[in-house]
C-alpha cells in the first residue's frame, strides 16, 4: 500500500481554500435567489392577469369584420386578381427539385 503523496498535497490544499471560497458561494446563491424571487412573482402576475385577459376575450360575442383582421393577422397580403386581363398565371410551371 502506496501514500500518493501528490493527491495528497491537492487535498489540504483545497482543504484550506474551502474557508475562502464558502462564503463567496453562499453569497453569490443567496443573490441568484433574491433575484429570482421577483421573476417568479411577474412571472405569476403575467400568467394571472392572461388568464383573465383570455376569459374576457372568449366571454365576448364573436364578430367577424371583413377584410379589417385579415392583414394584420396574416403578415401577407395575398393579391387576388380582379382584373379581366390576368388571364394566365404567375407561375407557369413549379419550380423543378434537384437530386443530388
Amino acid at each position: 500500500c502506496e501514500v500518493r503523496a501528490k493527491f495528497v498535497e491537492e487535498f489540504h490544499t483545497e482543504s484550506k481554500m474551502i474557508p475562502v471560497v464558502m462564503p463567496k458561494l453562499q453569497l453569490l446563491v443567496i443573490v441568484k435567489a433574491l433575484l429570482a424571487i421577483p421573476a417568479v412573482v411577474l412571472g405569476c402576475f403575467g400568467f394571472c392577469w392572461g388568464k383573465g385577459l383570455y376569459g374576457q376575450v372568449q366571454g365576448r360575442p364573436y364578430v367577424v369584420t371583413p377584410g379589417l383582421l385579415q392583414p394584420a393577422l396574416s403578415g401577407v397580403v395575398a393579391a387576388r386578381p380582379t382584373d379581366a386581363t390576368m388571364s394566365e398565371p404567375l407561375m407557369l410551371s413549379p419550380p423543378m427539385l434537384r437530386s443530388g
